[in-house]
């Protein structure tokens, strides 16, 4: 699976397959107004509507420009799956350097579902306030030739199982974590000979038991399959396993 950036230049990267997933960010600066000027500029930040480039069967780079206001401003992602109700969001990353003027930004989202429509914007704020850009919509590509699919994902006490059905032999990876890049609760592999559908299990490491006993897990399940042959894809799931008593 494959899984940020004028001059202010800002990146991120999302991850949520690799086996140790995480998040990076880097700028510099684009423009310097003087000190007067950056009192002039002081208060709500502004954001660009969001603009898309990189789409692969996974994932997709979405990049903006951001006016901090003169201020310590963060900034996230939030995505979609087209005519959903509710926001999926990326962690938060801060801009601390050179506050006045454009800085462009740009995040990585992986894994995405293959040829699925997502809507995509940028929400920043700084002591003034938030502001939500506009929305800005893509679709994922096709898978050519692998594929993955994941049905019946339940989760039970000592862990998650889904039937998973793969186009070809290879392998299939499973993760399961607390968000995005939250931590990981159970990962596990299966190598398979032939194109079907087949039981997987990914048993809770202790970490995910101890919390399951404090309350009920909300987790990302994401799903690989390397072909023998190709580049990987990947699935992503949701589901909520009950508090264990």
């Amino acid at each position: 699976m494959k899984a940020i950036m004028g001059v202010l230049v800002a990146g991120a990267t999302v991850l949520g397959l690799a086996p140790a997933a995480h998040a990076t960010s880097r700028y510099a600066p684009t423009t310097v107004l003087t000190e007067v000027g950056a009192l002039e500029q002081s208060g709500l930040p502004s954001v660009s509507a969001p603009e898309v480039s990189g789409v692969s069967d996974y994932g997709a780079t979405i990049a903006s420009q951001i006016e901090p206001g003169g201020e310590p401003t963060s900034y996230s992602v939030q995505y979609r799956r087209r005519g959903a109700s509710e926001w999926n969001s990326t962690p938060d990353w801060t801009l601390t350097d050179n506050l006045v003027g454009a800085t462009r930004v740009s995040v990585t989202l992986e894994p995405l579902a293959p040829d699925t429509a997502y809507e995509v914007q940028f929400v920043v704020s700084n002591s003034f306030g938030s502001v939500t850009s506009a929305t800005s919509t893509f679709r994922t590509n096709a898978v050519e030739t692998a594929m993955v699919s994941v049905a019946k994902l339940r989760g039970k006490k000592s862990g998650l199982t889904s039937k998973v059905t793969v186009s070809e032999a290879g392998r299939i990876g499973q993760k399961a974590s607390s968000g995005m890049l939250g931590p990981t609760r159970c990962q596990s592999f299966k190598r398979v000979d032939a194109a079907g559908t087949y039981t997987v299990t990914c048993t809770f490491n202790k970490q995910a038991r101890k919390a399951s006993r404090k309350k009920a897990l909300k987790l990302v399940v994401a799903t690989t399959f390397e072909p023998s042959s190709g580049p990987a894809v990947g699935d992503v799931s949701r589901v909520k396993v009950k508090r264990k008593h």
